[in-house]
C-alpha cells in the first residue's frame, strides 16, 4: 500500500479522480501547462517500447512464456467475447472496454520484472510479444466492429 502512495501516475489518478467527484475545475493556465508534456507522451512511448523491444529468449524460458501468453490472450478474448455479448451497454463502450482487455502488457511491467530478478529476457520478450498480439487484436477488433 505504501508503494502506491509513491507512485507518480496512481497519486496524479487519485487527485484527478477527486477534482472529478467534486465538480472541480483546473484553470486555463494548468491545461496549457500540461499540455506541453502531453504532447511528449506519444513520442515517449513510441521510444520506450523500441527500448524494451526484445525477440531473444533462452530455450529454456520457453515454455514458461508460452504459457503466460496463452493464459493472458485466452482470458482476454474470452472477457472480448462475454463484454460483447452480454455486457448492456453501447457498442461504444463495448468497443473501448474489448481494447482495454486485450492491452499489451504494461512496458514498466519489464523494469519491474528485472527489479523483482526475474529473468530479463523473458521479461522483454513477454513484453515485446503482447505489443505485437494485442496490435493485431486491437486493430482486428476496430476493422471488424467499429
Amino acid at each position: 500500500l505504501l508503494a502506491f502512495g509513491k507512485s507518480i501516475p496512481f497519486m496524479s489518478y487519485l487527485v484527478m479522480f477527486t477534482l472529478t467527484i467534486f465538480s472541480i475545475s483546473l484553470p486555463d493556465g494548468f491545461h496549457n501547462t500540461v499540455q506541453l508534456f502531453a504532447n511528449a507522451n506519444g513520442f515517449l512511448s513510441m521510444f520506450m517500447i523500441g527500448l524494451f523491444l526484445d525477440f531473444t529468449l533462452p530455450k529454456s524460458e520457453m515454455a514458461k512464456v508460452t504459457k503466460i501468453l496463452t493464459w493472458r490472450y485466452g482470458l482476454s478474448i474470452s472477457s472480448s467475447v462475454l463484454i460483447y455479448f452480454f455486457l448492456p451497454v453501447e457498442h461504444t463502450v463495448k468497443i473501448i472496454l474489448m481494447i482495454l482487455v486485450l492491452s499489451p502488457i504494461a512496458t514498466f511491467s519489464t523494469i519491474k520484472s528485472a527489479e523483482i530478478g526475474a529473468p530479463r529476457e523473458s521479461a522483454g520478450f513477454l513484453s515485446s510479444m503482447s505489443i505485437l498480439i494485442s496490435f493485431a487484436l486491437i486493430v482486428l477488433i476496430l476493422l471488424t466492429l467499429y
